[in-house]
């Protein structure tokens, strides 16, 4: 089953609110962080323009990288690809977007990470149900927009993306702990693709825009200016409230920022402890939300959930 939207609140104090682009592989040109599975011959993730009956145009043109840009996928079919890339900086994560056309439950992908060039793969699965994964000295690992454990394709295999995507595309994202890093070391993420014996004629799985990025800064506020935030309801249909927990704000300020670093509401000259949140007219996906005293050097964060 197809989780696009989860019901996620993570407290996150950011010294800067803006990301840093590290790297985007688009398809567009040859990327080093991208290798196809050459040794099966089998194989039938493609790079290319997608031309099928769901799957007939990129998340940003004009390629992807699909289950064959062209037939519909075979069965008895297991594809690989991987994205190796650096771990560094503060708050890295990479993030993607997907669609699926699979019979629910039984066709579908994974997705898989190892810190050791492939020799060992952690499962990575849905987060908000038990805070974070811990592999090996990576500890606070977080995903948005992953299935569960529980959500099994046709063999067994848990943390299954199936389903239709509805002309959708989904968001998702790794999302690794609010530490500096600062030697970098080399991640990888396999991204697989199984079907069973039934041939059912459908489009598959389609990824687009992988990037890898990280955050300005975050975690050097003391905690004495640090400050409980809830959201609810988190998802977001329209409105949400803001609770500030023990602070009263005075002249205070809220912004609210995009996954990609940019401001895209604030609000000033904010009292009590209280907020009323629309984010009606921004597109559905994952924002951060900043509150700031203005005259005090409290603020906290929240992450949003914005299903529209």
């Amino acid at each position: 089953m197809i989780r696009a939207i989860f019901a996620i609140l993570m407290l996150v104090v950011w010294d800067s609110a803006f990301a840093q682009p590290i790297h985007v592989i688009d398809f567009e040109s040859p990327s080093a962080s991208l290798e196809l599975d050459s040794i099966n011959p089998d194989n039938i993730w493609q790079i290319g323009e997608p031309d099928k009956v769901i799957f007939n145009s990129a998340y940003s043109p004009v390629n992807a990288i699909v289950t064959d840009t062209f037939n519909p996928y075979p069965n008895g079919n297991h594809s690989t690809f991987t994205v190796g890339f650096e771990l560094y900086g503060v708050h890295p994560r990479v993030s993607f977007q997907h669609r699926l056309e699979t019979p629910n439950g039984m066709d579908g992908g994974y997705i898989e990470i190892s810190k050791d060039s492939g020799t060992t793969w952690q499962l990575l699965t849905d987060t908000s149900g038990q805070g974070s994964l811990d592999y090996d000295y990576i500890y606070g690992l977080q995903t948005f927009g992953f299935p569960g454990i529980g959500d099994t394709l046709f063999n067994g295999q848990g943390g299954g993306f199936s389903g239709s995507s509805s002309g959708s595309w989904n968001y998702s994202v790794v999302e690794f702990p609010c530490i500096a890093i600062k030697k970098a070391f080399r991640m990888y993420l396999r991204f697989n693709f199984i079907s069973d014996t039934v041939q059912d004629s459908l489009d598959g799985w389609m990824i687009d825009d992988i990037t890898i990025d990280n955050d300005g800064g975050c975690g050097n506020l003391g905690e004495d200016v640090i400050a409980s935030l809830n959201v609810a309801p988190n998802p977001i249909t329209s409105q949400c409230t803001l609770y500030v927990e023990d602070h009263y704000l005075s002249d205070g300020t809220l912004e609210v920022y995009s996954m990609q670093g940019k401001l895209v509401l604030k609000k000033t000259g904010l009292y009590g402890d209280q907020l009323i949140l629309d984010l009606h007219n921004l597109p559905g996906g994952f924002y951060q939300a900043v509150v700031k005293d203005g005259h005090s050097a409290w603020r906290a964060a929240a992450r949003l959930v914005f299903s529209q």
